[in-house]
């Protein structure tokens, strides 16, 4: 993808200059992955009931077992590898480049290896100690909001969908009472009855605010459900659920989150951060209650202190990223000597563009932000236009 200029254009640029290295982590890509299928296509009602059916992950623990050591999928062990792979092609450093849970692995890498490290560049930046959440509930309030402010202020969102803001919440305050009986289109089964809880329509919906592109599907997507036509709304939750099937390892996952992540969340954190959220604390209660099942030991606790540094280091977040939204970035920011912090207003989770990519591209080469300024690229995001139809 990157060659073909799909994706990544600024690494795409700079291989004129650099080799571009790539590592499946252990457990992920198609190295040696550590799948599980949580959201089966014969049985999409266990999906639409729990983000990670318990019954699938009590059984794909059992089978992994004796394939796989639960308790090595870790970041810690995951940067060791990318440390052996350097050695043994005798690189002297490396230019990290992460996004999302990149971030995270960077950070860990620079922790371990710090003489591995020349730069890094990092866009979501979820950084040790400041990591974001489960379901980021503040973030992805702020996503919403924006959302809403911006479909009222655009003629034709607004003339489509003038009452967006009040249809959503009454959409979702109809999960109060319990999941939902909607059908699905299942081929060679014809229509499904599914259930889709609450915790599933408000974690697959931030997911797709992540992207603006998906995003701007949502007030006509939650204009059919408030008048009671639910399927494009089931069409997106299954979209969007066995995308994410088909593009993770959840066995790695469940191994790196449960072990990396999870044991520094406290409760009072999470209050705070769903407080006034309509994404509230749900994803972190399925993600912890998957993790019960999951059972692997917790990281010592020094895993989870920030990490210090002095290498350059570019981050990159949208102020409307509802996965890593940039105060994680801000508290991470004061233990780095040489970082420049760029926050592109309106932006979600992938925030690619071309002055983003101009950036990177400027910084790798000059291994520096000081000539930077951290106004660059603040208004240089565009909402994509609304859709008005499915």
């Amino acid at each position: 993808m990157v060659a073909d200029r799909h994706f990544g254009q600024a690494l795409s640029t700079l291989r004129a200059s650099y080799d571009i290295l790539f590592l499946d982590n252990r457990g992920m890509g198609h190295s040696n992955p550590f799948p599980c299928d949580f959201a089966p296509r014969t049985d999409p009602s266990a999906y639409f009931l729990q983000l990670w059916p318990d019954a699938l992950v009590a059984g794909c623990r059992a089978t992994s077992s004796s394939s796989h050591v639960l308790a090595q999928y870790n970041t810690a062990n995951a940067t060791d590898d990318l440390d052996d792979l350097r050695a043994a092609l005798r690189i002297k450093d490396l230019v990290l480049y992460g996004g999302s849970d990149g971030t995270f692995f960077s950070f860990i890498y620079l922790r371990r290896h710090p003489a591995s490290v020349k730069s890094a560049v990092l866009s979501g930046v979820a950084p040790p100690g400041f990591q974001p959440l489960p379901g980021a509930p503040d973030g992805a309030q702020r996503a919403l909001s924006d959302l809403i402010a911006d479909c009222e202020s655009d003629s034709v969102c607004h003339s489509h969908f003038p009452n967006f803001g009040h249809q959503f919440y009454a959409v979702l305050h109809r999960f109060d009472t319990g999941p939902i009986p909607m059908t699905i289109k299942s081929p060679g089964s014809g229509d499904l009855p599914v259930r889709l809880s609450k915790e599933v329509f408000v974690d697959q919906m931030r997911q797709v605010l992540d992207d603006p592109n998906n995003a701007a599907y949502i007030p006509y997507i939650i204009d059919k459900a408030y008048n009671r036509e639910y399927g494009p709304l089931v069409e997106m939750i299954n979209a969007v659920s066995l995308g994410l099937a088909n593009a993770l390892n959840w066995g790695a996952f469940l191994s790196y989150s449960c072990s990396d992540w999870m044991p520094f969340v406290t409760a009072s954190e999470m209050t705070a951060a769903a407080q006034g959220s309509f994404a509230d604390e749900l994803r972190f209660m399925a993600q912890k209650r998957a993790c019960l099942i999951w059972n692997v030991p917790p990281m010592p606790p020094d895993f989870n202190k920030p990490v210090t540094s002095a290498v350059p280091i570019l981050m990159i977040d949208g102020s409307d990223d509802p996965a890593t939204p940039p105060r994680y970035a801000q508290e991470e920011l004061p233990y780095l000597k040489n970082a420049k912090l760029i926050i592109v207003e309106g932006a979600g989770h992938a925030e690619e563009h071309a002055c983003t990519d101009r950036l990177i591209v400027q910084f790798i080469e000059s291994q520096s932000g000081a000539n930077l300024p951290s106004a660059s690229c603040k208004n240089s995001f565009a909402r994509p236009p609304f859709a008005t139809s499915g």
